[in-house]
């Protein structure tokens, strides 16, 4: 079920990635671990790359 907020489940999609690049920006943690990616979180490739991209200019 998608919220009301959001019409489709690219904005979803695209909602969570920013939420994530923007906790990362904040946290600047020393590591990054995603559990399984990328052979089991395939599906979250949208939302982790651009999350693993930002962690290694951190």
């Amino acid at each position: 079920m998608i919220p009301d907020e959001f019409e489709t489940v690219e904005e979803v999609l695209e909602a969570r990635k920013n939420q994530l690049l923007e906790i990362l920006d904040r946290l600047k943690p020393d590591i990054l671990i995603i559990e399984l990616f990328p052979f089991g979180r395939r599906r979250f490739s949208p939302e982790l790359i651009p999350v693993i991209k930002q962690a290694n200019k951190i």
